[in-house]
């Protein structure tokens, strides 16, 4: 398993600044989505409740993303393991905060991303059987019609 490089705790290091262990939760829970460190609104809200640049923001938004999706594709469900991963020299309080956080949110985020896969694949599946059934039938605008397979012997 390959480490998380060093610039995601760097940028973990800013959750001190938070005025509560609250704001931290939150801000780890709204940065779980996929995308979600590209929307403006949680960038920006996240800038306000921590009193750094917008672009400071994202970092933060986007190494607790990958940190979160570390843990939940690894399976880690123990804290030793989660805390194996911050280097030696990260903030002890805020390893602990975080890997309590990351334990208690695992579960919920692991069945979404299993959830949102098996939509992913159900739609893959969807679009394979239209495929199928459009090379069936010549589809025309104004309705459609078969066409004959055949086979010579």
């Amino acid at each position: 398993m390959a480490p998380l490089a060093e610039e995601y705790f760097s940028s973990l290091q800013l959750l001190l600044k938070a005025p509560s262990k609250d704001v931290v939760r939150q801000i780890c829970m709204d940065s779980f989505p996929s995308r979600a460190h590209e929307s403006q609104s949680l960038v920006d809200s996240t800038a306000r409740a921590l009193s750094v640049s917008s672009g400071e923001a994202m970092q933060v938004l986007t190494a607790f993303h990958t940190l979160s999706h570390h843990v939940v594709f690894h399976n880690f469900t123990a804290p030793e393991q989660i805390q194996s991963i911050f280097p030696a020299t990260f903030h002890s309080n805020l390893k602990n905060l975080l890997t309590k956080i990351l334990l208690e949110q695992s579960v919920t985020w692991r069945n979404e991303a299993l959830s949102s896969q098996s939509e992913y694949l159900l739609s893959s599946c969807i679009l394979y059987l239209v495929h199928l059934i459009c090379s069936e039938y010549y589809i025309r605008p104004c309705g459609y019609t078969k066409i004959i397979h055949t086979r010579v012997v």
